[in-house]
């Protein structure tokens, strides 16, 4: 049996890797309560939901939603059955990233071995942005497997593995769903990369290809199909608010930076996703050397145009958007692993490859991990408004921080080792590193981000020091929707409603339009201090 197992797993160890991803994944997923704006309205959405607004919810404060519905009805199919909490909301975006880890795994088997495939499946279960969006209660992971099905069958139709037909059903079906995860961009992401493709090979001579109009437009009518069956309903029902709100403002005003509503221009320079694009691949270190010579080799001109294509083709149409964020990025991450898996098992397996990148990174990590190990004994002081906060934390979970120091530094010394060792130890180590990233920011990552957690200590302060027949309301504006989450009774988010009652959630720049006297029960605070969000008590 052992040896079964462990022939299974040289010979096709994707399954394996995205089961252990998995446990790595769900652990924890509640430790952290939802973010106060993001997470924490998806909530509020996905409840508004179930009580009767399926096809148009909106936020406490009545905005309309912004986003098509694939992720929330997800959501609320799962909440209906256990409840609408962390588990549900961040369930859903696991699935869809361990959906995800499968199609890279498969497409990188179009162009390399089971171990290519092994390689790039842990790659991106530790690249920080999918690791970091696997487990957030965001509609964006949902749209990176839809947009990942897509591009894997026109891959594989690009490459004869299957009919025209069958990869115009799979695109048209997978862009059709990535439009009801995120809306347009579900569509014009793959034209702009499929495009970039098909001018690459084709060296802009599109009039040499037989018929091409019919599988494009078999791909745009479908997707468009798709999309439509809730984007016809809701500018129906919705009108000119729909239009406004779920189709101008979030698809065409936010990319340009002129955001209207809830919604926030992010103007960042243009280094800004380049800086994040590397930043994502440091788990992978010890083998992006081999990225170069991959590139290079006339061998793998397929699997370099159609990947090339999807991350450079995908990178320019995120970098002519004034509006960014470095989430953004999710969607190319898969092709990137993929590169990465294939260059650096052809590279692991050509004799006489240099391998002190092995030995430079074990090293590295080594000695990280021994700093980890003994930072909790030093109780080095911290600057930042949470400095002290974090050194108390790091004292709190002392024995988690020191462990995890041990088994880095003992990966550190294994990846160092394996040098010396051949190849399988060589591809053995780089894994383990991978996995490492992934149980650190899982295991010891959300123990101390839960020692930050604001709302939900607060909710347990308050609810215990009103009358359980008092009916609070909430003075908007507050900051974000995590307190409307988190009361365990709807509040309602009314001015009307706040001044007739006994118990008010106002912002502290806003006590001055309560006409009453009152009294001070609690403070939450978020950030700056115009954030502060008082309660208060009505006083006789």
């Amino acid at each position: 049996m052992a040896s079964f197992v462990g022939a299974s797993l040289r010979n096709h160890p994707s399954p394996w890797l995205i089961g252990l991803v998995a446990l790595f994944y769900f652990w924890h997923l509640g430790q952290v309560e939802l973010s106060v704006t993001d997470e924490a309205r998806s909530g509020m959405i996905v409840r508004d939901m179930l009580e009767g607004h399926y096809l148009l919810p909106r936020t406490p404060d009545g905005y309309l939603v912004e986003k098509p519905p694939a992720y929330y009805g997800a959501c609320a199919l799962l909440g209906s059955l256990f409840g609408v909490n962390e588990w549900t909301l961040r369930g859903v975006s696991v699935l869809a990233a361990l959906g995800t880890l499968a199609v890279t795994a498969w497409i990188v088997r179009y162009f390399g071995t089971p171990r290519a495939a092994g390689l790039a499946v842990s790659a991106l279960a530790s690249n920080i942005l999918f690791l970091t969006a696997a487990r957030e209660a965001l509609v964006d992971m949902m749209l990176t497997l839809f947009l990942s099905v897509g591009f894997a069958g026109y891959i594989a139709g690009r490459l004869g593995r299957i009919s025209p037909e069958r990869a115009t059903g799979i695109c048209g079906l997978a862009f059709g769903l990535a439009m009801l995860s995120k809306g347009p961009l579900g569509l014009v992401l793959p034209i702009a990369v499929c495009g970039g493709d098909a001018l690459i090979e084709l060296r802009g001579r599109f009039w040499v290809v037989r018929r091409p109009w019919a599988p494009i437009l078999g791909v745009i009518l479908l997707a468009v199909a798709v999309a439509a069956l809730w984007y016809g309903p809701g500018l129906l029902v919705g009108k000119k608010e729909f239009l406004e709100t779920s189709i101008l403002s979030e698809n065409f005003r936010m990319p340009t930076g002129h955001a209207t509503g809830i919604g926030v221009p992010h103007r960042k320079p243009w280094y800004y996703y380049a800086e994040w694009q590397g930043m994502t691949v440091l788990p992978f270190l010890p083998l992006l050397v081999a990225v170069p010579s991959w590139l290079r080799d006339p061998a793998n001109r397929s699997a370099r145009l159609l990947l090339g294509s999807w991350i450079l083709f995908g990178g320019a149409f995120f970098q002519a958007a004034v509006n960014k964020r470095f989430y953004y990025l999710l969607p190319l991450q898969p092709a990137v692993a993929a590169v990465l898996g294939l260059a650096a098992d052809s590279w692991m397996e050509r004799p006489g490859s240099r391998r002190w990148s092995f030995l430079a990174t074990g090293v590295a990590v080594a000695l990280g991990g021994i700093a980890c190990a003994i930072l909790p004994f030093l109780r080095v002081p911290l600057a930042g408004p949470r400095g002290p906060e974090i050194v108390a934390a790091i004292a709190r979970h002392r024995d988690w921080v020191i462990g995890f120091g041990i088994a880095a530094a003992l990966a550190g010394v294994g990846m160092a080792a394996a040098v010396r060792r051949g190849v399988p130890a060589l591809r053995a180590s780089a894994i383990t590193l991978a996995l490492l990233v992934v149980a650190a920011r899982v295991g010891l990552g959300d123990r101390l981000l839960g020692d930050f957690d604001r709302t939900r200590p607060f909710v347990r302060e308050m609810t215990a020091k009103i009358p359980d027949t008092a009916r609070p309301a909430i003075y908007p504006p507050i900051v974000g929707y995590s307190l409307d989450f988190y009361w365990p009774k709807p509040v309602p988010r009314d001015a009307a409603a706040a001044l007739d009652a006994d118990y008010v959630l106002i912002g502290q720049a806003h006590q001055q339009d309560l006409p009453w006297a009152w009294e001070e029960v609690g403070s939450w605070r978020y950030g700056d201090a115009d954030r502060t969000v008082k309660l208060v008590h009505r006083l006789p």
